[in-house]
């Protein structure tokens, strides 16, 4: 994994691998995730959260910040 400054976003995605987004309070999380999908367009992104209520609060938060990007839930099993 790869640490990233925001500046670097569009240039990295170019490449294949995994990044991490770490530190972004609950809420400006969202807000990055869906910048970065905009960017990565057609790539997919891929946010796993440590518990359905964080799953369900990120997905509320994206579909404010970004009704044009498709998200998929996959609740714990």
């Amino acid at each position: 994994m790869k640490m990233l400054q925001v500046s670097s976003f569009k240039q990295a995605l170019r490449r294949p691998g995994r990044y991490v987004l770490s530190g972004a309070p609950e809420g400006l999380d969202a807000l990055a995730i869906a910048d970065l999908a905009r960017l990565a367009a057609p790539l997919t992104l891929i946010r796993m959260a440590r518990d359905d209520q964080r799953l369900n609060r990120l997905a509320e938060a994206l579909e404010f910040f970004a009704p044009d990007v498709e998200t998929l839930r996959f609740p714990a099993w």
